[in-house]
């Protein structure tokens, strides 16, 4: 029977797709099971340890901060009410070759891989944007205006994620070599709501990928060929911008990721 993993407030089973069953803190165990080695890297932000991430903090009334007093380990992204402000995270990539870090994942031919976002934001009464995915580790992009002002649009990487483009509460399912202009897998994927945790995970089977919001999948599947290179590396980057001037938090849960050996 799988146990829900707990952190946070919903406890819903984290992810979609070959995991979905599996409890976060065992995938690596769930592709051992089924007769395949794994490798797994999780965090809940208990403790935080920020040489583990890559932050920008754009102008005064934005930080990355660990949120005092939650037992479950929270890390809030926080914006104030100026137009443009931005405050983006992400997974540190170490500089050697071929490794990941903190929820990486790397799409090979063949292999399984899966990893899971789980996050929420503030408020839902003033349009904001987001980007809550991954995009490929060579194009460095949790940088300043990895949002474009404005209008909320990526800049160019190759990735996969959910989009919140200069909205209240629509989200889209985005993916593309181009995410400044990107196919859109599903539009109004999800109706955000304010101050509740969501779920956003991908899975590749070898072959294709899906992605999932709180466990229900998003569009068709998509051929890794149409996605990233093969045996291209990935890591979760949640990116947010105050595209009207509204002051938000954006607050994660995890970062979790499983590969195939």
């Amino acid at each position: 029977m799988a146990m829900a993993h707990k952190s946070g407030n919903s406890g819903k089973v984290l992810g979609g797709g070959f995991e979905y069953k599996i409890p976060v803190k065992n995938w690596a165990h769930g592709l051992e099971s089924g007769g395949k080695s794994g490798v797994f890297s999780y965090d809940d932000f208990l403790p935080y340890t920020a040489a583990n991430f890559t932050t920008v903090e754009g102008d005064s009334g934005s930080s990355v901060e660990r949120v005092i007093g939650s037992l479950n380990g929270e890390l809030a992204l926080t914006i104030g009410a100026t137009a443009n402000l931005e405050c983006h995270f992400g997974s540190k990539i170490p500089a050697t070759a071929g490794t990941g870090g903190i929820g990486a994942i790397k799409l090979v031919d063949g292999k399984m891989s899966a990893a899971a976002i789980r996050f929420k934001v503030s408020q839902i009464a003033v349009a904001s944007s987001f980007f809550v995915g991954w995009i490929e580790v060579g194009y460095a992009a949790v940088a300043a205006n990895a949002l474009v002002d404005t209008t909320g649009v990526p800049v160019g990487n190759d990735g996969v994620g959910l989009h919140r483009k200069n909205h209240v509460t629509q989200c889209d399912v985005i993916h593309g070599a181009n995410l400044a202009s990107p196919t859109t897998l599903k539009s109004a994927a999800h109706a955000l709501v304010a101050d509740t945790y969501l779920n956003v995970s991908l899975s590749f089977d070898g072959t294709d990928a899906r992605v999932f919001v709180d466990g229900v999948q998003q569009g068709d599947k998509v051929a890794r060929t149409d996605l990233v290179a093969d045996g291209i590396l990935m890591r979760p980057v949640v990116l947010l911008k105050g595209t009207t001037g509204a002051a938000e938090v954006l607050t994660i849960d995890s970062f979790a990721g499983a590969n195939e050996r």
